[in-house]
C-alpha cells in the first residue's frame, strides 16, 4: 500500500492528473542503478517503467526527473505523448548485477482534458505585475506609453473569470528588463518566490511587450493628404488583398512575452511570445493610448486583441493544469491538529475537502556556498516531502478555511496543503 502510495504521487507530478474513458494495458520493464539508496533506486526503476509503457504505447519521451521522497523537486521532463498511465500495478521486482529492475502493469490511455482534472475546479491565487516596453520609443504612434501598467489589467480582466483564478493586479511591479537575460535568473528566481509568499499567491504572471513599432516607420512620418487619398482610393479597389498588409505604410508590429511563474520554486512553468501585424488606422495625429474604447475600434486594436486572447488562453490553461496548492499553517502554539489554509469559499473550498499536506523546506546544495558555485542556480533549492497526514477541511470562510489533519504538525514549520 505504501509503494502503490509513492507511485500514485510520482505519477501525478510527473505526468499531471487527467481524467480518462478508457484505456489499453501494458506490462513494461524499468531499471536503475543501485547505489547507496536502494528505495531511490526502485522508484527510479519504476519511473523507467513508466516511461517504457508510453513508449510502447506510441509516445516519445525524453526526460530527465529529480525525486525525493516520492515528490518531484526538479522536472525536465519533455513527454511528446498523446496518453498518460494509470492503475500501475507491480508484478515483480529483483535486483541482478547492481541493477534493480521492475516489471510493471498499467493502463495506457489516449488523449486527456487537463480542464477535467479533480483540482481544477479550485481557484488559483495569482499576481499579476507589469509589461514594460523593450522599445518604449515603438509606442509614440498613437500615445500608447500607458501599456507598461494597463496591460496587467487587460491580461486580468480577460483571465478571469474564463479561468479558475483569484487576481491580484500590481502593475507598478516589474519582474522582466528591456532585454529578456539582463537580470541573472537567480534574482529573478528569488524575486518571484519573495512577492508569492508577500501576497500569498500559488503562481505570478509578468512578461514584456517586445515591439510597438510601425513596419515603415518613415514612410508613415512622410505622409501627406495625398498620398492618404490615394491610398483610400487604392483600398476600394484592392478589397482583401492578402499582400496590402506588407505594403501599407500604416502596418504596425505587436509583439508580447508572457511569463507564469511558480510561487514555490520561483521557476518559469510557461513562457511564450506572440507576435502580429495590424493595420493603424486612427487619424494620422490622433491619440488613442492603450485600452481606449477608440484604441480596440482601430484595426490594429482588434489584431491586438486577437493575440491577447491566445496569450491569456494559453496562460490560463497551463495554470489550470498546476496542482491546487496552498500554505497551511498549525492552529496554535503547541503540536496539533487543528490546521488552517489560506484558501476558502472564494477559492472554492468546501467541508470536506481533502488535501495532502506536505513539508516545503529550503536546504543548501551539499559542498555549495555561494552563488558563484551554483550559478545560474540559487545556493539554495526548495523541495516538498510528503507528510504521512491529510487535512480534511471542517469550516470554511471567504479567504481562509479550517480542518483536521491525520497526525499532528509542528508550529513553525513551512506546510502547503495540496490537491491533485
Amino acid at each position: 500500500m505504501k509503494y502503490a502510495l509513492q507511485i500514485a504521487a510520482c505519477l501525478a507530478m510527473l505526468l499531471g492528473n487527467w481524467s480518462y474513458a478508457s484505456g489499453t494495458t501494458i506490462t513494461a520493464e524499468g531499471r536503475s542503478s543501485i547505489g547507496q539508496d536502494t528505495q531511490a533506486a526502485r522508484q527510479q526503476a519504476i519511473e523507467d517503467a513508466i516511461r517504457n509503457a508510453l513508449i510502447k504505447a506510441g509516445g516519445q519521451v525524453d526526460s530527465t526527473t529529480d525525486i525525493n521522497n516520492g515528490m518531484l523537486i526538479n522536472d525536465r521532463i519533455r513527454l511528446r505523448v498523446s496518453g498518460r498511465v494509470s492503475n500501475v500495478e507491480v508484478l515483480d521486482e529483483h535486483q541482478r548485477d547492481g541493477v534493480y529492475v521492475v516489471n510493471i502493469r498499467a493502463l495506457v490511455v489516449e488523449g486527456y482534458d487537463c480542464r477535467s482534472q479533480q483540482s481544477n475546479h479550485y481557484n488559483r491565487d495569482v499576481l499579476i505585475t507589469g509589461f514594460p516596453r523593450e522599445k518604449p520609443q515603438s509606442s509614440q504612434v498613437g500615445q500608447l506609453h500607458n501599456i507598461d501598467t494597463d496591460f496587467s489589467t487587460e491580461i486580468a480582466r480577460r483571465l478571469y473569470p474564463a479561468h479558475q483564478v483569484l487576481i491580484q493586479d500590481e502593475p507598478s511591479l516589474s519582474l522582466t528588463s528591456r532585454t529578456r537575460y539582463a537580470s541573472p535568473s537567480v534574482q529573478a528566481s528569488e524575486a518571484v518566490k519573495s512577492l508569492a509568499s508577500k501576497y500569498q499567491v500559488q503562481m505570478v504572471i509578468a512578461g514584456s511587450i517586445v515591439d510597438l513599432s510601425m513596419l515603415y516607420p518613415e514612410d508613415y512620418a512622410r505622409q501627406t493628404q495625398a498620398s492618404k487619398t490615394i491610398r483610400k482610393i487604392g483600398n476600394l479597389f484592392a478589397g482583401k488583398d492578402s499582400n496590402k498588409l506588407a505594403t501599407d505604410v500604416r502596418a504596425r508590429h505587436f509583439a508580447l512575452r508572457l511569463v507564469v511563474y511558480d510561487g514555490i520554486s520561483g521557476s518559469p512553468i510557461f513562457d511564450k511570445d506572440y507576435a502580429d501585424i495590424g493595420i493603424w488606422d486612427a487619424r494620422f495625429t490622433e491619440i488613442t493610448g492603450f485600452g481606449s474604447p477608440r484604441f480596440w475600434q482601430t484595426a490594429y486594436g482588434r489584431k491586438v486583441s486577437e493575440v491577447i486572447n491566445e496569450a491569456v488562453n494559453d496562460a490560463g490553461k497551463k495554470i489550470n493544469c498546476q496542482p491546487f496548492m496552498v500554505t497551511a499553517r498549525l492552529h496554535g502554539q503547541a503540536p496539533g491538529n487543528r490546521v488552517y489554509i489560506f484558501a476558502g469559499a472564494n477559492h472554492g473550498v468546501k467541508i470536506g475537502d481533502a488535501f495532502d499536506i506536505n513539508h516545503r523546506s529550503g536546504t543548501q546544495f551539499p559542498g555549495l556556498n555561494t552563488t558563484a558555485d551554483t550559478w545560474p542556480y540559487p545556493v539554495e533549492y526548495r523541495s516538498m516531502h510528503t507528510e504521512k497526514t491529510h487535512l480534511t477541511i471542517t469550516e470554511v470562510y471567504p479567504g481562509y478555511s479550517i480542518g483536521t489533519s491525520t497526525a499532528p504538525l509542528m508550529n513553525g514549520q513551512h506546510y502547503i496543503a495540496v490537491s491533485w
